[in-house]
């Protein structure tokens, strides 16, 4: 069921995006260095590093430590890789905090601060797809980002807390 509504959120991400960056306007002969708002700051870049945000997220919340370094490692070498640098370095930084991480709560723990710059991106540029929700948990004094719609999937404390969260607002 996890991977469906992930699977489902990448696929709108990505008509969406599509959709609006494939269209043509009057802002589209304007200064192209502009940063971009709305779905269209979702270039493929930042459409992978949220996918495999996404995969960590779903990760933790399950308990499950497999597959957490990978995509950590995912994050931040498409952000070092991305000609635009659309996302900071510094987020590649706390990704990288996370892919070192050596168990369970590290990787949780880590996962404080990638979440708190992705939520940042997302609210900086405006971005209102609909697809996904900042959901806060008071137990961690934290919040994530999951897909919109889904039960709350606690990443913090995972099984244990797994709906311990209050959607504050969509993206």
């Amino acid at each position: 069921m996890k991977t469906i509504r992930l699977a489902g959120l990448i696929l709108a991400l990505t008509f969406t995006t599509g959709s609006l960056l494939a269209g043509t306007s009057a802002d589209s002969s304007t200064n192209s260095s502009a940063p971009l708002h709305g779905v269209a700051a979702l270039t493929m870049p930042v459409r992978v590093v949220y996918t495999n945000y996404l995969n960590i997220q779903a990760a933790l919340a399950d308990d499950s430590f497999p597959g957490v370094t990978n995509n950590a490692k995912a994050i931040a070498g498409t952000i070092r890789k991305d000609p635009n640098q659309a996302i900071s370095a510094v987020v590649a930084a706390q990704a990288d905090a996370v892919a070192d991480a050596r168990d369970l709560p590290e990787a949780r723990e880590a996962f404080k601060a990638l979440s708190d710059s992705l939520i940042q991106f997302l609210a900086d540029h405006e971005v209102h797809s609909g697809n996904c929700t900042e959901i806060y948990c008071p137990m961690a004094n934290a919040s994530w980002l999951q897909s919109a719609g889904a039960d709350t999937a606690n990443p913090y404390f995972g099984k244990g807390m797994l709906h311990c969260g209050t959607p504050k607002r969509n993206f």
